[in-house]
């Protein structure tokens, strides 16, 4: 009898504890990636391939889905066409295992220092981390760089808080100085251009339910190389040069990771681009990839010919190096715009758009949890002469599952208090 009543105590004790820590934070499992896309869609990481993440390529996805970016790309189109929903098939890789989380909507949740990370040179993936970009100036990526995410805190000052999403509330907002108080709603910050540009732009959030987010970095090291293709170069040049293509280093080779999103409410960051330079092909084709068709097609598209930078190029100048103040706004579940009106001579004035979408939900299945983290940015850079708006977002997925030992232990422990109860008993 003793026995009997002792384990409906300790069960009605495991009820409680069960239900106690699916209501609150605990170690629960994670999986989850990220990705950015920079000016109409260039993606960093460029993971290949690239595919449409919407229900169509120019419409939403039909699950949430904060990776799936929409662009209007209207770098060789003066008409506004439609958003295009694309992304790389492949993110930046989480290392799944456990943090201390919650399973519930709006649960808050800590991310461990550099729980994403991807090393090409000492952790090969097994997708290209180069390939075309469709229907940009930018036609060819190659980004074998180190991105990791999030730091233990800032690199730079304030230190401000990081890595913990929570509910923001309606008054200030610790590390995120200037983010406005009050109710979540829709908010808009006009972009500060660099000097001598044209460019006018808006960054707006519409923010979900208790301004759900927080602050951590999102960090990147290393050299890729872009090329880039424009009726502009080819006019500046003979017929005999063109078709005429630039490349230019992207990153740093420093040692220390650069920070790029998600630091705070249009917290600076200082940035750079080392000078690159300009080649003539003299006739050497280069096959177009279709345009609105993902993934790229036909096979070798936009791609370089092995002559650029090498031998057989011929070499027409330098492209300036470029200095950078790019402005960061913190992570949130709710919806980002990020509009540029860029001024590229007159009358070429063209919109650019990117747009995406988080999300905070619980599925059918018990104790499954879902996150859709987004941050926007903008950079007012200065290259040579020239100055311009260029804006960014970048998305994470996350899925959060219940942790099984915490449970096992519980229930272990009862089992051996069942013991020494029936031993008691004889």
């Amino acid at each position: 009898m003793l026995q009997i009543q002792i384990l409906k105590v300790l069960g009605a004790i495991a009820l409680m504890v069960l239900g106690s820590s699916m209501a609150q934070a605990q170690y629960v499992s994670m999986s989850a990636e990220y990705h950015e896309a920079n000016g109409a869609a260039v993606n960093i990481p460029h993971n290949q391939p690239a595919v449409i993440c919407g229900a169509s390529l120019n419409s939403l996805p039909t699950v949430a889905d904060a990776r799936c970016m929409g662009a209007r790309i209207t770098i060789y189109q003066p008409a506004m066409g439609p958003l295009r929903y694309v992304a790389p098939a492949n993110g930046v890789p989480n290392v799944n295992g456990t943090i201390v989380g919650g399973l519930n909507v709006g649960d808050q949740f800590t991310i461990p220092t550099e729980w994403f990370k991807q090393i090409p040179a000492t952790t090969p993936t097994p997708f290209p981390v180069g390939g075309p970009v469709v229907d940009n100036a930018v036609i060819w990526i190659s980004t074998k760089f180190t991105a990791a995410l999030p730091p233990a805190a800032r690199l730079v000052s304030p230190p401000g808080l990081t890595r913990v999403m929570r509910a923001q509330g309606t008054g200030a907002i610790s590390g995120q100085a200037g983010r406005p108080t009050g109710a979540p709603g829709v908010i808009s910050v006009v972009m500060i251009p660099a000097v001598g540009s044209g460019d006018t732009g808006t960054v707006t959030y519409t923010e979900g339910p208790n301004k759900f987010g927080g602050t951590m970095a999102a960090l990147l090291d290393g050299t890729s190389r872009l090329f880039i293709k424009s009726a502009g170069f080819d006019a500046l040049f003979p017929t005999i040069y063109t078709p005429v293509l630039a490349t230019q280093p992207v990153g740093n080779a420093s040692v220390n990771l650069a920070e790029r999103n998600g630091m705070g409410w249009d917290y600076v960051v200082a940035g750079g681009q080392a000078s690159g330079a300009i080649f003539g092909l003299s006739g050497t084709g280069i096959v177009p990839c279709a345009s609105g068709v993902v993934p790229a097609t036909p096979a070798g598209c936009n791609q370089p010919p092995a002559t650029v930078p090498g031998l057989g190029a011929i070499p027409l100048g330098p492209l300036p190096a470029a200095t950078s103040l790019k402005h960061v706004f913190p992570w949130t579940t709710g919806t980002i715009t990020n509009v540029v009106h860029a001024v590229r001579g007159a009358p070429r004035t063209f919109t650019q758009t990117l747009t995406v979408m988080g999300y905070d939900t619980t599925t059918a299945t018990p104790g499954v949890r879902n996150v859709g983290l987004v941050a926007g940015s903008y950079s007012a850079r200065v290259s040579g002469p020239g100055s311009e708006l260029n804006n960014q977002l970048i998305g994470m997925n996350l899925s959060f599952t219940p942790e099984p030992g915490a449970t096992v232990a519980l229930f272990a422990g009862i089992g051996l208090l069942s013991v020494m109860a029936a031993r008691r008993r004889r």
